[in-house]
């Protein structure tokens, strides 16, 4: 049971990280065209894509003794979801939180893999997967297409659906796709 968990946790959410990555770097080509001129960037393209844009946006946790924070009691026994989306958003830590830059430096490390005693086994191996894939991709497909925005994402069709502004109607339209230099 726990290995296959941890097979499932180690491959679908790198496979669908893989895919936000590299929806994220179509929505910003300069930073696909800098990727694919400086491949040695990958690690910091995957840091700044999984802080932008994280497939896992929070995590739940049991409160294990009565804390108080800004005021408000959270009693033992309480579950609380933290938003690690918002975190590796956040103003007051992040200079211009919602710019993607893979050149960013001195960002504080990413909530995205959780923390201490909770922080993600596979953390290192993703990253390096990402990575890989991510600098694959760049050389290998050109004039990334950014997807419609109304259309959802082309990598999860079934969970991401929007409603476009200029129609009250939910649209199953395939969004953008990148389309290959060969």
């Amino acid at each position: 049971m726990l290995a296959g968990g941890l097979l499932l946790a180690g491959t679908d959410t790198t496979r669908n990280q893989v895919a936000a990555s590299v929806q994220v770097l179509c929505e910003h080509p300069d930073q696909w065209q800098l990727l694919k001129e400086q491949p040695e960037l990958a690690m910091r393209a995957v840091e700044e894509t999984m802080r932008h844009s994280p497939i896992v946006c929070g995590t739940l946790r049991m409160v294990t003794e009565d804390v108080e924070i800004d005021g408000y009691l959270f009693p033992a026994d309480t579950a609380v979801m933290m938003n690690t989306l918002a975190a590796n958003r956040d103003p007051a830590i992040y200079d211009d939180p919602d710019r993607v830059d893979i050149t960013r430096e001195g960002a504080p490390a990413i909530l995205t893999f959780g923390g201490g005693v909770h922080y993600c086994l596979g953390a290192n191996l993703a990253r390096r997967e990402i990575a890989e894939a991510l600098n694959v991709l760049t050389q290998r497909l050109g004039n990334p297409a950014p997807p419609d925005r109304c259309h959802g994402s082309p990598w999860r069709p079934s969970a991401d659906r929007r409603v476009c502004p200029s129609s009250s109607k939910r649209s199953n339209q395939p969004a953008g796709r990148v389309r290959s230099e060969r």
